[in-house]
């Protein structure tokens, strides 16, 4: 898929804030400069160039010829690429290298290997398993989905050539440039929790529990993350099935702005308190204090060797089948409202054998002064932003390939389970970058009542469907 760089500029003035071009703004496209046929300068030609509607793909016989593709790089100053998919390396033929296709599969699931490249989409489910990493190098590595041509784009002149000549699916707009908001370091203190009904491997963590008692733990949890919220903080956690390598395991490390050490474990003793009556063995988690939060992420086992640190996360290759749902304060602040939604993760974790992944959380309008975006608006009233994924589902770079249908069933199962997480937050949503691509009701999950207004704005703005969204 073509991606344009988005760029994000801090700039601190003291006095007024103008409005200003950077260097690769003011190089847009001209009368002149787009009378080469190519470009199909005019929104006239583009629209006379598609066929009823649609642009022409490389199986088409007005698929441009090899001299229209070198005039069309003439246009962009030599910014035009032809990259081969990320894993052709490992098919038989030109390109061909066994070890070049061995780093491959050794680092498939790293995130930075794919940003890195100019056409990979970074999730191995949206680009249909077309050409993977693999052992067998007389199987076959298909274009796909992945694009044939890529227009590095440095200037606003590069981007209006590469719009007119074909459309950027799942692409909304183009950014060039971003004036963020930027607040002061905020002091974090940051202490984990752990639990599991499967006895550690050596370690000095507290001892194996029932799955009864687990999950006691469990709602003890959610009983207390409306207060972590309210405190502004941050509870990244966890929930591992039985089935993973680590048994029925739950971790959440705890992050809460603005306290003193002292006042930290005064904060977190009534949880602590709790799973201790229950059975759950805890004492005071080791504090840190820093000015980002401070969690780890994995199995439990004091193998987690990423800390968040002063880095993004994004979804890793490795989590293609993934979905995410937001549960808003109301799922949580009555007893009964909490046990149902506390039922609902516990099914999709214990019958669904899917891994938990949540985030509590309240990103509160009003903390970015009450901005108009299309955020949607479930997002504003979230305690929980809850993530699923299948984490044997991917492909480690070793095993066969699973064929179409196989990932077809895996989705729907996968979907089938975030049912009961639907059913006990209607009209709510999921967050649009760690959702399901294919969610069945994407619309309503992505963009809520903001979709109606977002369509038209994009119908005014791009009439010609040069991105391409649905």
């Amino acid at each position: 898929m073509p991606s344009v760089t988005l760029i994000l500029i801090l700039i601190f003035l003291v006095a007024r804030v103008f409005a200003l071009n950077f260097d690769w703004e003011r190089d847009q496209l001209t009368e002149e400069t787009g009378s080469n046929a190519a470009s199909r300068f005019s929104s006239a030609t583009a629209a006379a160039a598609s066929l009823n509607g649609c642009r022409f793909i490389l199986s088409d016989a007005d698929w441009p010829s090899e001299e229209e593709w070198v005039s069309f790089n003439q246009t962009l100053d030599g910014a035009l690429l032809k990259p081969k998919p990320l894993a052709s390396v490992c098919y038989a033929g030109e390109g061909y290298s066994a070890a070049k296709c061995e780093q491959l599969k050794n680092n498939w699931a790293d995130m930075n290997l794919h940003t890195d490249d100019p056409t990979s989409i970074m999730s191995q489910w949206a680009s249909g398993n077309t050409c993977t990493p693999t052992s067998q190098p007389n199987s076959t590595c298909i274009q796909g989905v992945w694009p044939v041509y890529v227009v590095k784009a440095a200037s606003i002149r590069h981007i209006q050539v590469a719009e007119f000549l074909t459309m950027l699916p799942g692409t909304f707009g183009i950014l060039t440039s971003v004036v963020v908001k930027a607040s002061p370091p905020t002091p974090l203190v940051s202490g984990r929790i752990r639990f599991s009904t499967t006895p550690p491997r050596g370690s000095s963590a507290p001892p194996a529990i029932s799955t009864e008692t687990f999950w006691a733990g469990m709602k003890a949890y959610w009983e207390h993350s409306i207060a972590i919220c309210d405190a502004g903080g941050l509870g990244y956690s966890f929930i591992y099935p039985s089935s993973s390598s680590t048994g029925l395991t739950f971790t959440v490390s705890i992050s809460v702005p603005n306290k003193t050490l002292v006042e930290y474990r005064t904060f977190i003793a009534p949880l602590l308190e709790k799973l201790n009556d229950l059975g759950i063995p805890q004492s005071m988690p080791t504090l840190q204090r820093d000015l980002v939060p401070r969690f780890e992420h994995g199995g439990g086992y004091g193998d987690e060797k990423a800390l968040l640190g002063r880095r993004a996360l994004g979804e890793i290759t490795g989590h293609t089948l993934i979905a995410s749902r937001f549960f808003s304060r109301s799922n949580f602040n009555t007893s009964s409202s909490l046990a149902t939604a506390h039922v609902a993760i516990r099914h999709l974790v214990e019958d669904g054998e899917l891994s938990f992944h949540g985030m509590n959380y309240v990103p509160l309008a009003s903390l970015s002064a009450n901005p108009s975006n299309a955020v949607n608006p479930a997002f504003r009233t979230t305690v929980l932003h809850a993530q699923a994924f299948e984490p044997n589902a991917h492909w480690d770079g070793k095993a066969v390939a699973l064929a179409k249908e196989a990932l077809t069933a895996r989705h729907a199962r996968l979907q089938g389970y975030m049912q009961s997480w639907r059913d006990v937050t209607p009209e709510s949503g999921s967050y649009i970058n760690e959702g399901d691509a294919q969610d069945w009701e994407w619309k309503e999950a992505f963009f809520g009542p903001n979709y109606a207004r977002l369509a038209a704005i994009k119908r005014r703005y791009d009439g010609e469907v040069y991105l391409e969204t649905d």
